[in-house]
């Protein structure tokens, strides 16, 4: 491997380091930001039943891989 190679920072896009992309759970709010909705738009598809969220705490959390699995299953 070339030494350049390994010295080049790398795009942003792509590092896996970033705090947001470790996580497991999203509030709504993060959860509304990653999916590019509305917070009342989020409501309205949890109440159907897509993205399904965490029913043993008081706060809502939407597991990422399930926010993945809506996002393929909604192509």
């Amino acid at each position: 491997m070339d030494t350049a190679q390994l010295s080049r920072p790398q795009h942003p896009v792509t590092r896996t380091s970033s705090k947001a992309e470790r996580k497991l759970c999203y509030t709504t709010a993060e959860a509304c930001a990653a999916l590019s909705v509305s917070p009342k738009t989020l409501a309205r598809l949890a109440a159907r039943g897509c993205p399904k969220s965490l029913k043993a705490l008081r706060t809502k959390l939407y597991p990422h891989s399930e926010l993945l699995r809506f996002m393929e299953e909604s192509k």
